[in-house]
């Protein structure tokens, strides 16, 4: 079983649409390495909930600014007294019975986000030092994705993680068999990578067999000349070059999460040039973590620059083609 986390130390570069993409292709047969007859799930770690909201119609709670997960369909009141019926991400760090829920993907089980929950467990572990307890949380995560039931159940496990190296993130880690980290090509979500790459290798040493990092994917990407010098300076970087894909994620409409395509009959963009995009990133996940052996998909057609990047004293003065942030 493979257990992906998809993690970055900076918030805002896309982990969530990466995470439930492999997700989504892998429950509808697009990840052919995976076993076909076990299923697919993802976990949000994230207080922001975003793959939970994507995945379940999450419940409004008063006045929290956090949604609740929904009831479970399994739930009877009349018979579960020790269970009021939800489950969530938090519930691995305290080593409670975990119950995912089902989506509308038949393969496809997600364990949401309780936003509250997380940030309570994220405040009363923040100053702490005790490398036992984290040790003990670190243990309830092995412990949940070595369980024979899950494994029996699943086949690939997905984390979407929140940004930061805390008792919530760390354990995801130690827990891991891949990492995928995605990046922005700018700013702090740059300098991030060397650093997190740094911190998952210290963390192998906690691991008998160690977590790999799986690739650093270019994700929010613009056509303009300040994304491309920060790439090719990436590609001459050789700290990261050999983890940098070759496989990018534009900057586009179709991949916001409100856009996303959830349907088992219809999971594909309608956008070609996105769809040809996912497509080619599902492909080099599976070279990558699966080491199958496929041929690169040819690279989309070149498209025009970004006219309104401000720092780009070369665009050309033609009109440009500008896409919209997702």
């Amino acid at each position: 079983m493979k257990v992906v986390v998809v993690a970055n130390a900076k918030g805002g570069v896309g982990k969530t649409t990466l995470a439930i993409n492999l997700a989504i292709r892998a429950a509808c047969g697009e990840i052919p390495e995976v076993d076909p007859d076990k299923n697919i799930l993802i976990c949000d770690m994230d207080a922001q909930q975003n793959t939970s909201q994507t995945l379940l119609q999450m419940e409004k709670a008063g006045t929290n600014d956090y949604l609740l997960p929904p009831l479970h369909p399994d739930y009877n009141p009349e018979e579960d007294f020790d269970w009021d019926g939800r489950c969530s991400s938090t519930d691995i760090y305290y080593d409670k019975d975990v119950v995912p829920y089902p989506t509308v993907f038949s393969r496809l089980d997600v364990l949401p986000a309780n936003g509250d929950h997380l940030e309570l467990f994220q405040n009363l572990t923040k100053n702490v030092n005790d490398a036992s307890l984290l040790d003990q949380i670190c243990d309830h995560f092995r412990k949940f994705v070595e369980d024979a039931d899950v494994a029996e159940e699943y086949d690939m496990i997905v984390f979407d993680t929140p940004p930061g190296k805390n008792f919530i993130t760390i354990p995801v880690f130690r827990a891991a068999t891949d990492i995928l980290m995605p990046f922005k090509p700018e700013g702090f979500s740059v300098e991030g990578l060397a650093k997190m790459k740094a911190s998952i290798e210290k963390e192998n040493e906690y691991r008998d067999t160690p977590v790999k990092i799986s690739g650093m994917v270019p994700n929010l990407v613009k056509h303009n000349n300040k994304h491309r010098d920060t790439l090719a300076g990436l590609h001459n970087n050789t700290e990261v070059a050999a983890l940098l894909w070759d496989t990018t994620l534009h900057d586009r409409v179709a991949f916001v999460l409100d856009n996303m395509p959830l349907s088992e009959t219809n999971f594909r963009y309608q956008d070609p040039k996105a769809e040809e995009e996912m497509c080619a990133l599902v492909d080099q996940f599976r070279r990558e973590v699966y080491g199958a052996d496929i041929a690169h998909r040819p690279p989309p057609a070149a498209e025009a620059d970004d006219e309104d990047d401000a720092d780009d004293a070369t665009v050309a003065a033609t009109p440009a083609v500008h896409e919209t942030t997702g």
